[in-house]
């Protein structure tokens, strides 16, 4: 848990082969995320003899934003993200497809926010 504090504060660099990575991609920076929680609810609702159900999951979790050439995290951000979903009949939910979802939501709120940040920082 220390490592991962001290990560978003760009006090410890990451490991060689995460910024080899982005090297190798001709990337300045990197972006790092970190799943914290995953929760799902299903509830179900019968009604005239169907039974329809209704699909709620969420996430929590980081992004950061690695410069490639230094190792360092210069900028962090924190996402909390939900998705709902009915069922109808006897639908079963794809777990695979619900994460992805739940982590575009994530990357498209949270990158917004790194690149603006960091694109003050290159203005000053």
């Amino acid at each position: 848990m220390l490592k991962k504090k001290l990560s978003l504060t760009g006090l410890i660099d990451l490991d060689a082969s995460t910024i080899e990575v982005g090297r190798l991609l001709a990337a300045d920076y990197l972006a790092i995320g970190t799943l914290s929680s995953y929760d799902q609810e299903i509830l179900t609702f019968e009604s005239y003899g169907a039974t329809t159900e209704k699909l709620t999951a969420s996430i929590t979790g980081d992004i950061r934003l690695a410069n490639t050439t230094t190792g360092v995290v210069e900028r962090a951000a924190s996402f909390a993200v939900s998705h709902e979903e009915v069922l109808l009949g006897m639908k079963t939910p794809n777990q695979a497809q619900i994460l992805r979802t739940l982590l575009e939501k994530a990357f498209q709120n949270a990158l917004p926010e790194l690149l603006k940040a960091e694109a003050q920082k290159e203005a000053e």
